[in-house]
């Protein structure tokens, strides 16, 4: 579904008043980009919005920009619970629920799997302390009633799960009847059934919060020529260890350290010292221009995983994209900058290759 309003097609959505709400209190603090004052467009303050809501009178979608994307997500999820409306956040494919209880959960086909073999395991400790020479263990029969338990979990989640995606009433975002096939478990990209009555009828909020991380910053300058012998650690054309360096001094100064730079067959990667993630800035020669420069942060998602824990990246990447974004432009010789994100980067970068 969520694919289908990003395309303006609202027919899986029906009209609720709780939009209309939300809408109007939303946009009364902070108004629509295309109804504000020109002297006012560079106060995001006032209108962090990059770009017009996309509404209809079952849904809103919103793109803010970066640096305000934190308090964005708040304000949203705050007046989201006021007026009983859902919340999916299609970065992390979660939908919030106005009780603040989140719509992720085991598809039922895992927790047929799981509870099958747990029941197994349950089995095997009862048939092994039964065949013990010399009788069984109390573990074995404590570990064969676990697995029993984790078994009948299982199961009656499974069966709940399927009487509840039976219903064709029900449905934050109301996913028509006609369009749910019978049987078929609804994901986050259509809609989360519901057995709360004051969810019936409510439309999904789809907030896009994520979307405006910007890690791709290209510029053009003559300050970065190639040392002597360099394009032998790299590929051709590619040179950039000078604009290494120099974005490690700079950087320096704004707080960050920085190891030795490494030589890629793309250009230079520059490891900046985090504790919490793998972070580097990579950068070079950017053959789009003779005289062009590109330098990007990785990771460019706001959330990485680290020892089977998801982080989170965006207050780090962020700080450093501003430092970066500094250095750049208290340079003399820097000009047409610009940042983009990763994934509007790649697209004009593969439409210019086309």
């Amino acid at each position: 579904m969520y694919v289908r309003l990003c395309d303006s097609d609202t027919s899986g959505v029906v009209p609720h008043p709780a939009i209309d709400a939300f809408y109007a209190e939303l946009t009364a603090k902070h108004p629509e980009i295309d109804t504000i004052p020109e002297e006012r467009i560079d106060d995001h303050d006032y209108c962090p919005w990059s770009c017009k809501l996309d509404r209809s009178p079952g849904h809103v979608i919103m793109s803010c920009l970066w640096p305000k994307a934190t308090y964005i997500h708040r304000l949203v999820q705050e007046l989201a619970r006021k007026h009983g409306l859902a919340v999916y956040d299609p970065q992390s494919e979660v939908v919030t629920y106005p009780d603040s209880s989140t719509g992720t959960r085991a598809s039922r086909a895992a927790l047929w799997v799981l509870g099958s073999f747990a029941l197994l395991f349950a089995a095997m400790f009862v048939y092994s302390g039964q065949i013990a020479p010399s009788g069984a263990p109390l573990g074995l029969y404590v570990l064969a009633g676990l697995c029993g338990l984790m078994a009948v979990a299982c199961f009656r989640q499974a069966l709940r799960d399927t009487v509840r995606d039976g219903r064709k009433s029900r449905l934050v975002g109301k996913l028509k009847s006609s369009e749910q096939p019978s049987g078929r478990q609804p994901s986050t990209g259509d809609a989360i059934t519901t057995d709360t009555p004051w969810y019936i009828g409510c439309a999904r909020l789809t907030s896009l919060r994520d979307s405006q991380m910007e890690t791709h910053v290209e510029f053009r300058s003559d300050k970065f020529p190639p040392f002597e012998g360099e394009e032998k650690l790299v590929n051709p054309d590619l040179w950039g260890k000078r604009l290494a360096d120099f974005l490690r001094e700079g950087l320096r100064k704004q707080g960050f350290e920085t190891n030795e730079p490494i030589a890629e067959d793309w250009g230079w990667a520059v490891p900046v010292v985090n504790k919490s993630f793998r972070l580097w800035i990579g950068c070079g020669h950017y053959q789009e221009h003779e005289d062009g420069f590109l330098c990007f942060i990785e990771p460019h998602k706001p959330f990485v995983w680290r020892f089977f824990k998801r982080v989170d990246a965006r207050e780090r990447i962020d700080a450093l994209r501003k430092a970066m974004d500094q250095v750049l432009a208290e340079a003399e010789g820097i000009r047409s900058k610009r940042w983009w994100t990763h994934e509007a980067f790649n697209s004009q970068y593969m439409q210019k290759r086309g």
